[in-house]
């Protein structure tokens, strides 16, 4: 019963100081780019600059020449992009903001929630400018891209849920930061990005995907795009199941990060 108390309190917090959490992130947003001439796009730059070199290594290297091969890169890349930066900036909220923590008395998961949000943001000027490339390049949008807006929720449910537990441990050991960065540039490699879902091997196909970040930029390309036209593999379907179990996963993380995070959210002012 306690633990359902305090995570009905978190949630009640958050909801009542959402108008707080507005401000936090327009803030977050200004900052970043202050006196920057292109302003958020430069946001777009490094996933771009990605996608044009996955796309020289795979068709040169791999020799891949799929059509519209841009196109699925850009599918997963800022999905990456959205992933790996929250979890990051995630990571330092608490950190960056002591002086705030100290000051004042709100409740202070609000903080690495913004840090989520404010990349939310970019992530969906991303979408737009790859809806737009779609567009440009004729490929046709099927009702199935609707399904892109629970994928996107729930994604982003998934980085709050690891961005409040990872934003309390980093201020008490602040390894964590750093062993979070290595763990990433090794789940670049676990989940499609520089491949796709039917080049992993079947036997393993059930493990790989109960990683639900492997679901989410699966289905980014499934729903936006046509399957991919593999040379002696036969496309996948969409597996609805998986995306549930995924999003129920992420709903879990969700709730375990409040409940970590409210543990240990009295005795953030001290450790700082």
């Amino acid at each position: 019963m306690s633990h359902q108390l305090k995570l009905f309190e978190s949630l009640s917090n958050i909801w009542c100081y959402r108008q707080l959490i507005y401000v936090l992130v327009w803030r977050e947003l200004r900052l970043r780019y202050k006196r920057a001439f292109l302003g958020l796009l430069w946001s777009l730059i490094p996933p771009l600059a990605q996608v044009f070199i996955l796309v020289i290594v795979v068709e040169h290297f791999f020799k891949r020449d799929l059509p519209n091969l841009s196109a699925y890169f850009m599918c997963v890349i800022f999905a990456w992009q959205f992933f790996s930066s929250s979890i990051l900036d995630g990571c330092s909220s608490i950190l960056l903001h002591a002086s705030l923590v100290k000051a004042f008395p709100f409740p202070k998961e609000v903080l690495p929630i913004v840090s989520v949000l404010t990349n939310l943001v970019h992530f969906l000027i991303s979408m737009s400018l790859l809806l737009l490339y779609l567009l440009i390049l004729r490929v046709q949008l099927e009702l199935k891209a609707l399904f892109v807006l629970p994928i996107i929720l729930g994604q982003t449910i998934f980085c709050i849920g690891l961005s409040l537990m990872l934003s309390c441990w980093t201020v008490y050991y602040h390894d964590v930061k750093f062993i979070t960065d290595t763990a990433l540039k090794w789940l670049y490699f676990a989940v499609p990005i520089m491949y796709f879902l039917e080049d992993v091997p079947k036997r393993w196909l059930r493990l790989y995907m109960l990683n639900p970040l492997a679901v989410y930029i699966d289905a980014y390309r499934r729903l936006l795009m046509y399957p991919p036209p593999l040379k002696g593999k036969q496309p996948l379907p969409i597996d609805w199941s998986y995306i549930a179990l995924a999003l129920a996963i992420s709903f879990f993380v969700f709730l375990i990060g409040l409940l970590v995070f409210r543990r240990h959210a009295d005795k953030l002012p001290e450790w700082l």
